[in-house]
């Protein structure tokens, strides 16, 4: 998350936005945000994110997973695990 927060910082004026799906209470998921400083939307998906991250792909049902949507709309990308800073740049490069 740490990429993301980075990359929303820098491309964020290029028409990227990241939005994180938590699954844990809203107190922590704030308390998690401060800590981060997170500089984009965290929605509380709870335990309904898992199973739409399933549908998006993750048989697993396992966090962190990423998905990327190109700007149609479309998913570009996704990924089970953590994405590193110059794949997430790569990709996202490829977009703008």
């Amino acid at each position: 998350m740490p990429e993301f927060v980075k990359a929303q910082r820098e491309l964020g004026p290029r028409g990227v936005q990241f939005v994180g799906i938590a699954i844990d209470q809203p107190d922590k998921i704030d308390a998690f945000a401060a800590e981060l400083q997170l500089n984009y939307p965290a929605l509380v998906g709870g335990y309904g994110a898992i199973e739409l991250s399933k549908a998006m792909g993750n048989r697993l049902g396992a966090l962190p997973f990423t998905v990327i949507v190109n700007r149609s709309g479309k998913v570009a990308h996704t990924q089970l695990g953590p994405l590193k800073e110059a794949q997430l740049r790569s990709i996202l490069g490829q977009l703008l």
